[in-house]
């Protein structure tokens, strides 16, 4: 299983704008651990190369995501834990988070 399109746009969003370099790291070597669809968003786990050096980072607001599957557009959140990359948490600002999105613009909130 590999990341989607917009799991991928996401990623590279984040690495561009972050100043932490582990976290950079880690987000270039991360893969797929599992997804989880809920309605209403979807939870993105991520498995981590144990030799990598922690992050600093425990949690950043993602961008606004702009589709025309998403009534009122939705949002992301990465989560780390323990100095790892760990969730990319999907929402939607409306009733619900399709499970695939292929259409999107990514915006600063």
């Amino acid at each position: 299983m590999n990341f989607d399109g917009l799991e991928r746009a996401i990623l590279r969003w984040i690495r561009e704008r972050t100043k932490d370099a582990q976290l950079k790291a880690q987000l270039v070597k991360a893969e797929l651990g599992s997804r989880e669809h809920t309605g209403a968003g979807r939870y993105t786990t991520f498995l981590v190369p144990s030799e990598m050096t922690e992050c600093k980072t425990e949690k950043i607001d993602g961008p606004r995501i702009d589709s025309p599957v998403l009534e009122s557009g939705g949002g992301c959140i990465l989560w780390c834990a323990d100095g790892r990359v760990d969730t990319l948490e999907f929402f939607a600002n409306g009733d619900s988070f399709p499970e695939l999105i292929e259409e999107f613009q990514l915006k600063t909130r």
